[in-house]
């Protein structure tokens, strides 16, 4: 009788550690669904230029601009030509060598286009902004050496906004002028917030939905809002490795409610909000099923879809980059 007594408690105790063995075992592991913070990219959607100094080659990209159109306007310092290529990538044709008995075109880092397709150009070493029809004939100039009203000293970043405006960062003036699209000087607006270092170099500028600016500081790894009477808002921004830092930013775009910079030293597009909160870093972009990092980017464009033109240039490399204005996931 005891021994069957025994016998059940064992088989009672068995039947409890299998039980409790079976509860203890941990879940089967859940494959984990992709989410925004995996490594953001945008589609390619077709490239134009190669390294070279012909027709339809690149050898140092310094400014992109895109019209209402889509044509691709591309500044080349080294050759100082501007190149033109349509919204399929073919080229078309590039000026600069005669302007009218005005020499070459100058030294330039921005270049933008109006509503009517026009296109401008800063020509720092020149002092001045320089205007020109879709086919590069020149239809005027403006500007001078000196610190006056209409006067530049070093000009550099400009956007044409509204029906007939114009803005143009003056570098070592440190302001930025307003313009009417004939180049008749309106106002201007100081550059210097409380704070700000000696060195303190300005580049280019962009114009939000509601009229606020914001201007790029690389001097200072930072960008600046100013609202539409160029009183100070805000800035933000600083040089390090950092999500959102920047130690080497070079150009500033807009689209919607995103800001859009791209660093040179890190090799990626970083997006802010408005306010300057970070959203996310392009690092890459996929080409043909193959996923391809930024190689060297630097002038940046977008266009009234949000497609994202940027430079690459790499070894052997000197191309512009479409990338689709819809953001993707690695």
């Amino acid at each position: 009788m005891k021994k069957g007594i025994v016998i059940g408690v064992i088989f009672v105790i068995l039947v409890m550690m299998i039980s409790c063995s079976k509860k203890s075992q941990p879940a089967e592991p859940v494959e984990p669904t992709p989410t925004a913070t995996n490594t953001p990219y945008h589609e390619f959607l077709g490239a134009c230029g190669s390294q070279g100094t012909a027709e339809g080659e690149l050898t140092s990209i310094d400014a992109i601009a895109v019209d209402n159109t889509n044509n691709i306007y591309i500044y080349d310092r080294s050759t100082r030509y501007i190149n033109k290529f349509n919204n399929g990538f073919i080229y078309q044709f590039r000026w600069g060598t005669s302007l009218n008995g005005n020499g070459l075109i100058g030294i330039s880092s921005n270049i933008t286009c109006d509503s009517g397709n026009n296109v401008y150009l800063t020509e720092f070493d020149k002092h001045r902004v320089t205007k020109f029809d879709s086919a590069g004939n020149i239809l005027d100039y403006w500007g001078e050496l000196g610190s006056g009203n209409g006067q530049f000293d070093t000009p550099d970043g400009l956007i044409c906004y509204g029906t007939d405006r114009m803005k143009v960062v003056d570098i070592m003036n440190k302001r930025v002028q307003t313009f009417d699209l004939e180049g008749n000087y309106i106002s201007q607006f100081s550059l210097f917030v409380t704070g700000d270092p000696v060195t303190n170099y300005h580049s280019g500028i962009v114009v939000d939905s509601s009229g606020n600016f914001y201007v790029l500081n690389y001097s200072n790894k930072c960008i600046k809002k100013f609202d539409s009477s160029g009183n100070f808002i805000k800035k933000w921004g600083e040089s390090s490795y950092n999500p959102g830092g920047m130690p080497q930013p070079t150009f500033i775009a807009i689209y919607g409610n995103s800001l859009f910079v791209t660093d040179f030293t890190r090799e990626i597009i970083i997006a802010f909000d408005l306010d300057g909160n970070f959203k996310y870093e392009i690092r890459g972009y996929t080409e043909g099923g193959t996923y391809k990092t930024l190689s060297d980017p630097n002038a940046l464009a977008v266009d009234s879809s949000g497609n994202i033109y940027v430079s690459e240039s790499d070894t052997g490399v000197r191309r512009i980059v479409k990338l689709s204005g819809t953001l993707s996931y690695e």
